[in-house]
């Protein structure tokens, strides 16, 4: 059967009465159109915010662990950087080493090189000495003999003199001789 709209009203706002005293009775919620709306909204609105709050939370966490890690992986570069830095030092100075040690090895060298020169000279120096020395023998040698043969040719002209001398007063002493022999013929 069809209802008129005044039963309608009435028999809509009986359940509701009924419904509204059960329900308040419960405990549970209101099912006052009014009333249920504006408290499923605040309730609503409380979960929003708290789920609001939540995930803002969790962004400032995932923020901050991402933070941390960027911090972490920078200073993880950093510390690469300054080791890679030292390796770099450290091969910069053993290269200077080595170049420092090849230079003194050059400079011994040379300084041995020039031992070796003036070695080689003072040995020459020497041998020159050595030539001049026979040098200044031999013509002491050649001074002597000379001499000694000047001194035997004198010798033999003074040899060869007396016998001449020897010779003529011989001569002399015969002519004499042969000359009173002939005065005491007469």
């Amino acid at each position: 059967m069809e209802l008129t709209d005044c039963a309608s009203c009435s028999s809509f706002s009986l359940l509701g009465g009924i419904n509204t005293l059960l329900l308040a009775v419960d405990g549970t919620i209101d099912v006052d159109d009014g009333a249920d709306s504006s408290s499923n909204s605040a309730s609503d609105r409380n979960n929003s915010s708290s789920n609001n709050n939540n995930n803002n939370n969790n962004n400032n966490n995932n923020n901050n662990n991402n933070n941390n890690n960027n911090n972490n992986n920078n200073n993880n570069n950093n510390n690469n950087n300054n080791n890679n830095n030292n390796n770099n030092n450290n091969n910069n100075n053993n290269n200077n080493n080595n170049n420092n040690n090849n230079n003194n090895n050059n400079n011994n060298n040379n300084n041995n090189n020039n031992n070796n020169n003036n070695n080689n000279n003072n040995n020459n120096n020497n041998n020159n000495n050595n030539n001049n020395n026979n040098n200044n023998n031999n013509n002491n040698n050649n001074n002597n003999n000379n001499n000694n043969n000047n001194n035997n040719n004198n010798n033999n002209n003074n040899n060869n003199n007396n016998n001449n001398n020897n010779n003529n007063n011989n001569n002399n002493n015969n002519n004499n001789s042969n000359s009173n022999s002939n005065s005491n013929n007469c």
